[in-house]
């Protein structure tokens, strides 16, 4: 939640009015883990199932996805063993505030 309230401060900081940094801050959020949601998506499996898999609650594995949360290494180890791909590659946060002019012209539209 923290990082959502920065990348909102960001967003007004350039200039943005609040409802086009809310419409940015919830495109940033479903930009998190997009490798981890495209892999367990290929997997053809939901939230719910992966987290019967890993053994924790749906909602923690939704705050996982959506890079809220870490999660143990235990864990990722699991994901990595299931998916066959690199933790590391599954971890990845993308983080990216394009600049003002960008996000103006694609939220005015």
């Amino acid at each position: 939640m923290r990082l959502n309230v920065l990348i909102l401060h960001y967003i007004i900081k350039l200039g943005g009015n609040a409802n086009i940094s809310r419409k940015i801050l919830k495109e940033e959020r479903s930009n998190m883990r997009k490798n981890l949601k495209n892999a367990r998506k290929s997997a053809s499996m939901t939230q719910r199932q992966m987290a019967e898999y890993l053994g924790i609650s749906e909602r923690y594995y939704q705050h996982i996805e959506a890079g809220q949360r870490t999660g143990d290494f235990a864990l990722w180890d699991m994901l990595e063993d299931l998916f066959m791909i690199h933790q590391r590659k599954l971890r990845e946060i993308e983080e990216h505030l394009p600049d003002k002019a960008n996000h103006q012209e694609k939220h005015l539209k």
